[in-house]
């Protein structure tokens, strides 16, 4: 080999290491688009196993719900007088879970969490300054959310229903989903008039997706 034990020039070292630079940035490339790929394949095999997961969620919600109206004589309500916002921010979790009223504090609690609500933000978020579904301290009502799979997602000052990543998805492919939090409304209801609507939206791979309680979102 008669260029075994030659040195290279200056103008061919930096040909060799732009070329050395060249082969690594296009390995590079080539691993980073072959992880986008596998990684859109994940999020895409997991679709089925998220709106499964959700729409047992949104069963338990029903249930939930239906077991509010039996106690109580009516649906969970919702009093918010912004029409855009009304089912996007509400009063659910509250409502299902229960709260105790502390006087001293002015403020109702739930017993899942140490921050408390007052007056003043209720009025603010959901136009009314009490719960239906409520004891004063040191009694607790009835929690309506024990048998279900609730998960509670915060929101500036208030709680609302979230939703959990499903057990058989990996957890670095849920950055691939967009999902609300439970949405809800009543008094009235869209879609089930006398009753409410339940739902949550999904987005994911550019599709949008809701899963709700009438045919067209099931």
């Amino acid at each position: 080999m008669p260029f075994k034990n030659q040195k290279l020039n200056p103008f061919q070292a930096l040909v060799a290491i732009l070329a050395v630079g060249a082969l690594a940035g296009l390995v590079y490339l080539i691993y980073q688009t072959g992880s986008h790929v596998w990684h859109q394949r994940q999020i895409k095999a997991g679709i089925p196993n998220y709106l499964t997961h959700l729409r047992t969620q949104r069963d338990g919600l029903i249930q939930a719900i239906e077991n509010y109206h039996a106690h109580f004589g009516f649906y969970p309500p919702n009093h918010s007088t912004n029409k855009t916002q009304r089912a996007m921010i509400n009063p659910l979790y509250y409502e299902l879970a229960g709260t105790r009223w502390n006087p001293q504090y002015k403020s109702f609690g739930v017993s899942t969490a140490k921050e408390t609500i007052s007056g003043d933000t209720m009025e603010k978020f959901f136009n009314m300054r009490s719960f239906s579904n409520f004891l004063a301290y040191p009694l607790w009502p009835t929690n309506f959310t024990s048998r279900g799979d609730f998960t509670i997602r915060e929101d500036e000052d208030i709680m609302m229903v979230g939703y959990s990543i499903p057990g058989e998805v990996e957890t670095d492919i849920d950055d691939g989903f967009r999902i609300s939090t439970w949405r809800y409304a009543a008094e009235p209801a869209e879609h089930n008039v006398g009753k409410f609507d339940i739902w949550i939206e999904v987005e994911v791979l550019g599709q949008r997706m809701v899963v709700g309680n009438w045919p067209d979102a099931r």
